[in-house]
């Protein structure tokens, strides 16, 4: 228990006794420590706080006396804080930094090994070391800062390059020291998403593609066509979907089986990819049919050249485990904007010029509006 008791000086002092520091109002502390009978210590100390009469007139002191210890642990409290701190940003199993306009300041030893560099060759260097590319530090610093000033905090999806040149996905999340000028200091986690990131473009592929061919399935192929259409219609081009069905792929199928039907197939998908342009779409409808988008067409007289060129191709005989075959294919053709203005339309002229093809006994190439 303390004892308090006022020290009154017998007329006004206007300043602080010798040897005390400067009087702000606050508590100032002295203290000595005993040993208590038996060997335990006993930290006992006193303090002193002032009060005025009057704002320039110094009118006593309140003096309290007693055990000091808990006076004691905490102003140790801080320095153990800051080394519990410390110890924990070290141990921490995901990367944690400093930045101050976008310079590196300081990292936890996980974020080094993350990033494959050691404290010295990033410290005080521009973050812009860490990222894939210019667009990619420039977006990512443009969402994350822009975050900070809305909400207080900014988080993004971004690709990291290590040291050894790997590319890795990682989620960064950063709170601004001061959020009305971010820029000053930034403190920010980063969790390595590359496995997960790895797995979720595993499963966009695998609803997008076709298993035996690895082209675009009919979703993907949907997809693209209203892409082009989108951009076709911004710069004035044209678009022509080409849909193919294979004249004798069923006697194939039936005679050979399945597994020559399967590289047949395969080899009529590597024909098609090797015909067209880059910018060109290759999709596997369904069945022996296929898809090709062709886009950025300025004349609907590029059309025919493209075509035939395909029907030639595909006509060539297929060599499949020793066996000499010849597939061919009728094709029917629909272009934007003459024949329809959106993918389903496109489509469903096309398949009626293929099936007007297939009717002709096979081996045509007609187009939707003839």
């Amino acid at each position: 228990m303390l004892e308090t008791k006022s020290l009154s000086p017998t007329s006004p002092v206007r300043r602080p006794p010798a040897g005390l520091p400067p009087l702000n109002n606050s508590l100032r502390k002295f203290g000595r420590t005993f040993s208590r009978r038996g060997g335990r210590p006993l930290c006992m100390g006193s303090g002193v706080v002032p009060f005025f009469g009057s704002p320039a007139t110094l009118s006593g002191y309140r003096e309290t006396e007693g055990d000091v210890a808990a006076w004691l642990v905490a102003e140790k409290e801080p320095p153990i804080r800051d080394a519990t701190l410390e110890s924990i940003l070290k141990a921490s199993p995901i990367g944690i930094g400093l930045v101050e306009n976008r310079i590196i300041r300081w990292t936890n030893d996980f974020f080094l090994e993350m990033v494959g560099y050691s404290a010295e060759e990033i410290k005080g260097k521009s973050s812009r070391l860490l990222y894939e590319s210019d667009e990619e530090f420039e977006r990512a610093g443009r969402v994350k800062y822009g975050e900070i000033r809305s909400r207080g905090i900014g988080t993004v999806e971004t690709r990291m390059r290590r040291k050894d040149g790997a590319v890795i996905d990682v989620y960064l999340s950063s709170v601004a020291i001061d959020r009305n000028n971010p820029c000053a200091g930034v403190c920010f986690t980063v969790m390595d998403i590359t496995a997960r990131k790895r797995h979720e473009r595993d499963l966009e592929y695998i609803a997008t593609h076709d298993s035996l061919t690895a082209l675009a399935n009919r979703r993907l192929l949907e997809d693209r066509i209203r892409q082009s259409l989108a951009y076709a219609r911004r710069s004035d081009k044209m678009v022509a979907l080409v849909l193919l069905d294979l004249d004798r792929f069923k006697g194939i199928n039936d005679t050979l089986g399945h597994r020559v039907g399967d590289a047949v197939l395969r080899e009529v998908a590597r024909r098609l990819t090797a015909t067209v342009r880059s910018c060109d779409t290759v999709a596997r409808f369904g069945g022996d049919e296929f898809a090709v988008v062709l886009v950025e067409l300025d004349d609907p007289a590029q059309v025919g050249p493209l075509a035939q060129k395909i029907h030639k191709n595909l006509s060539r005989p297929l060599t499949i485990q020793d066996h000499e075959l010849q597939v061919g294919a009728s094709i029917g053709i629909a272009c934007f904007p003459q024949d329809g203005l959106d993918a389903e339309d496109l489509i469903h002229k096309a398949d009626l010029a293929m099936y007007r093809a297939k009717r002709s006994g096979g081996g045509f190439c007609r187009f939707a509006a003839l």
